[in-house]
């Protein structure tokens, strides 16, 4: 994914959901889509709309002018289930290899009890997705999950030479993370430790 994508505001994808729901449900499945921690986290938000706009659909099915919001309400139920599932199976994974230190593929596959191209797909939609450091690839001939400095390099800077190194356990994702500054994020889903 290119770094220079416009993410829209939640004040933004909030007026538009008021105003031209469908725009608001799209900016808000985009930000999901671009935002690492919104894509772990705010499965609920999205459940929570899905309930809202289901109520509102059928409580003004009859005049017909709920069965775009029944129909927008079911959208939001389905993604809210989905993204559900893939934030507990994106946690999931992060555990093993980052917390496990489990980098080979058929180890991961074992396990999680999924075949080892479910897995292998999986960890590749996760790099794609930025859920990995940077330079993190599946080297083919090991079958194994490369990351660079899977021990932390932060320590190595000076500018951040400001508390002793520690290993600090994310609240989102669940991964470690070498921390050396006060004001630190999570290297794999970019959300304040």
């Amino acid at each position: 994914m290119e770094e220079n994508v416009k993410v829209r505001s939640w004040g933004a994808i909030v007026v538009a959901f008021i105003l031209f729901w469908p725009l608001g449900l799209y900016w808000y499945i985009k930000r999901l889509n671009i935002n690492r921690n919104d894509a772990l986290n705010s499965w609920k938000v999205m459940l929570g709309f899905g309930i809202w706009f289901t109520f509102l659909g059928l409580s003004t099915a009859g005049v017909g002018v709920g069965v775009p919001y029944l129909i927008g309400g079911i959208i939001l139920l389905v993604s809210a289930i989905v993204h559900k599932s893939n934030a507990k199976k994106t946690k999931k994974y992060l555990s093993i290899i980052i917390n496990g230190g489990v980098t080979q593929i058929v180890n991961i596959a074992s396990s999680t009890g999924k075949s080892v191209d479910t897995v292998r797909a999986d960890i590749q939609k996760m790099i794609d997705k930025r859920f990995l450091k940077a330079g993190t690839y599946i080297d083919a001939s090991t079958d194994e999950v490369k990351i660079p400095n899977m021990s932390g390099s932060a320590a190595s800077t000076p500018e951040n030479a400001s508390i002793p190194p520690k290993t600090v356990v994310c609240k989102c994702c669940g991964a470690n993370n070498t921390v050396t500054s006060a004001a630190s994020v999570c290297e794999y889903c970019g959300s304040a430790l």
